[in-house]
């Protein structure tokens, strides 16, 4: 039977945590390489192996070589990124952007078979002209407008814009390897953090309230870490399935307004032009955790199609099913 080794960078993280779990188990796998840049690793399970490194380093392929078995095929899965915002964005786009190209010629070093980036569905950007209404984004139209992808004002966005065309010219110099990554929408489960916790949990709105654009409620899209771990693993185990970008979300959108109610907020509703330098202002004094760019993303409309993904993966639980499990999760910590 052949064998499959699979390096995970940003290993530790909620999400790589569940996909390595579901790997240990499976018989095709003779051993998992965890990268991150903590200490030690939580992880203990029978074939994994923790390597402490930074993907910023340019040259990581010779620190994880040694590690690395002989076996038929290798894969590599790179979800190492700066998910919450920050103020050092230098530091930011050294991990994100410089991280990637590094994982990824490491990749080509290790003679690697398929490599699998996590990308976003943020990639599309939240644009003005980004449809609101079925069959919203197809994974070619990001080539549309893709300079105004790359530029958006929010940096978690625009790094998974620019990521995400370096990923395009990368498959194309690498014909031989599968290539393979996934436009995931926003994840929601009981071990979430990120965008929608930032927003519902300023301190500057005691966790009761939630801002608002005045006039826009734009469809969100939502994907459980249920799925985002099944869909990772089966391009694990089933590379040859999956091949270049894939929209990745629960069936189904759900408005901004919904959201708020979901999570028993209140919208603090507001016109564009007061909440923008609001916002930023209260970012720069350290009060609100994300900055003013952020308000785009609950303003705008960013929705991917998914039935490429169909046609892989059924989603267990649509878009309503996540939110409903990300907020019953918020319900059980106020108690």
């Amino acid at each position: 039977m052949s064998t499959l080794t699979v390096i995970v960078t940003g290993s530790e993280g909620y999400l790589m945590r569940q996909l390595i779990a579901r790997l240990d188990d499976a018989p095709e796998v003779q051993k998992i390489i965890g990268i991150d840049i903590r200490e030690k690793s939580e992880i203990n399970l029978p074939k994994y192996q923790y390597v402490h490194a930074d993907v910023t380093e340019r040259h990581i392929s010779y620190v994880v070589r040694e590690w690395v078995p002989a076996s038929d095929f290798l894969t590599v899965v790179h979800a190492a990124w700066t998910f919450n915002p920050t103020h050092d964005i230098a530091r930011q786009d050294t991990v994100d952007i410089g991280g990637t190209i590094n994982v990824s010629e490491m990749a080509v070093d290790l003679n690697a078979s398929n490599f699998i980036y996590l990308g976003s569905t943020t990639a599309y950007a939240p644009l003005a002209d980004n449809p609101a209404e079925p069959p919203f984004l197809w994974e070619d139209d990001y080539e549309r407008n893709k300079n105004r992808r790359q530029s958006t004002a929010y940096r978690y966005a625009r790094n998974k814009a620019i990521a995400d065309g370096y990923m395009q010219r990368f498959k194309e110099r690498h014909p031989k390897m599968n290539v393979f990554w996934v436009r995931g929408a926003i994840v929601l489960g009981e071990n979430t953090r990120n965008i929608v916790t930032y927003v519902a949990e300023s301190p500057f709105t005691f966790g009761k309230f939630m801002f608002r654009v005045r006039g826009c409620d734009p469809p969100m899209q939502f994907l459980s870490e249920f799925d985002m771990a099944a869909i990772l693993y089966r391009a694990c185990i089933n590379p040859e399935k999956w091949q270049g970008p894939v929209n990745a979300a629960g069936f189904g959108t759900v408005k901004y307004s919904e959201v708020i109610r979901a999570l028993g907020r209140k919208p603090i509703v507001l016109p564009a032009w007061l909440l923008y330098p609001l916002a930023e202002l209260l970012w720069r004094l350290r009060i609100l955790k994300f900055p003013a760019s952020l308000i785009d993303l609950i303003r705008y409309p960013w929705v991917g199609n998914t039935h490429k993904l169909r046609h892989l993966y059924h989603t267990r639980y649509s878009s309503r099913d996540a939110l409903e499990q990300f907020a019953q999760a918020v319900r059980q910590k106020k108690r």
